[in-house]
């Protein structure tokens, strides 16, 4: 057993924002911590160390992020990242006649070990330029994932709600029966029109990223409120590696397949509406087993 009067100490390199070294230095489990990198201010710490013999064992490593983290202790160096700073942040919406559009990427458990379900509400204006007014990361089971979609829904009324289904088609049947049970208590009529949006199979998460909200940030088409600080948070870190959280990020860029004057978009709206509305007849029909499911 550790002697409660003994002291701990601790040498290592970080490798991830988010490992072991991340932990202690956020949680404070050590008292004192040294972090000391080979160059500060342009200038090398130590003296084996030259500018020069450093540049040539980069050279040597051939691997920038490698470098960053062995050597100057940072695990999120600026040129890794997808999004450099600054952000493209805004304080509210200028004046101007929006459409809203929900994106949600959800998890396929809610283990402790699991992704979270990103939830993000963009606002187009008659510039085509898209406004990211909400963002919200949770861990909820699909029943009450589907309570919240909903309240969302009747907060912004979209025009349309992107969702990544994959693991989580049930989802899809939830919020149906959600959508009817609050119709029918509320004698009201919600429209839900759900777009299933697929993985690309030609393309990385992290392309994917890049291609959509990282072209729009750089271009100046896309603005984020600043109260979407979960978002602005993944943004800051995200560099593509496996281990990067990426859940927001993953539903932002969801909304491009949404918005129909979007280059990405590239879907068939589906929404969820009674079969005799006009809407509905042009739905593809459901095979007779899932008739019987849903009723």
């Amino acid at each position: 057993m550790l002697d409660t009067q003994a002291e701990i100490a601790a040498i290592g390199t970080p490798y991830h924002y988010a490992d072991l070294y991340a932990v202690i230095e956020r949680e404070q489990l050590i008292d004192h911590i040294y972090k000391r990198p080979a160059i500060q201010n342009g200038k090398p710490v130590y003296k084996y160390f030259t500018l020069k013999a450093l540049m040539r064992r980069k050279r040597m490593m051939r691997d920038d992020y490698k470098f960053s983290c062995q050597y100057l202790l940072n695990a999120t160096p600026i040129e890794e990242k997808i999004f450099p700073p600054p952000h493209p942040t805004i304080s509210g919406l200028p004046p101007d006649e929006y459409k809203y559009y929900i994106a949600c990427d959800p998890a396929a458990t809610t283990k402790s070990w699991s992704d979270h379900s990103g939830i993000v509400v963009g606002a187009v204006c008659g510039a085509h330029r898209l406004y990211i007014t909400e963002s919200i990361k949770v861990k909820l089971s699909g029943d009450k994932l589907a309570d919240l979609l909903i309240k969302k829904v009747i907060q912004y009324n979209p025009v349309r709600i992107g969702i990544e289904l994959g693991q989580q088609e049930h989802l899809k049947y939830i919020i149906q029966l959600k959508l009817s049970e609050h119709n029918r208590l509320n004698q009201t009529r919600i429209s839900f029109p759900i777009l299933p949006i697929k993985t690309p199979r030609n393309k990385t998460k992290a392309q994917k990223i890049a291609d959509t909200l990282g072209a729009f940030c750089r271009a100046g088409r896309c603005k984020i409120l600043d109260s979407c600080i979960q978002l602005l948070q993944q943004m800051d870190l995200y560099t593509g590696r496996e281990a990067d959280e990426d859940d927001l990020l993953d539903a932002a860029s969801m909304l491009f397949n949404c918005v129909e004057t979007f280059a990405q978009h590239g879907g068939i709206e589906i929404p969820v509406e009674d079969p005799n509305t006009i809407m509905g007849m042009f739905r593809p029909k459901r095979p007779k087993w899932e008739e019987r499911f849903i009723s």
